[in-house]
């Protein structure tokens, strides 16, 4: 089993940014987080957390979707987390932060 990895629905980037990049603000929002529930990635069970437009949280597993509320997705133990870029001139840009290492590598 993966560690726990603590997560918000901000992520701030700005300190680790050279003050000359072109990134913007380098602030984001979380957008989706996948979760792996089984003993390794060939098998298990995979689902997803994703906020809709409506700024509402969503759990999609399979063919049941079902409306959640931020602190369900704030607990959740995250394989993947989503984060996209507040900036509108940058908004089609997603940042991947994190991805749990395999059982394997544990």
């Amino acid at each position: 089993q993966g560690k726990a990895v603590r997560f918000s629905t901000v992520l701030d980037m700005r300190k680790y940014c050279s003050p000359n990049s072109d990134v913007g603000e380098a602030v984001y929002d979380l957008c989706a987080v996948a979760v792996h529930e089984g003993r390794s990635v060939e098998s298990g069970h995979y689902y997803a957390y994703v906020r809709g437009r409506n700024k509402l949280w969503y759990c999609c597993d399979d063919s049941t979707v079902r409306q959640v509320g931020e602190q369900e997705v704030l607990r959740c133990q995250a394989y993947m987390l989503f984060y996209n870029m507040q900036d509108n001139t940058l908004r089609s840009r997603i940042c991947l932060l994190y991805t749990s290492p395999s059982p394997r590598d544990s």
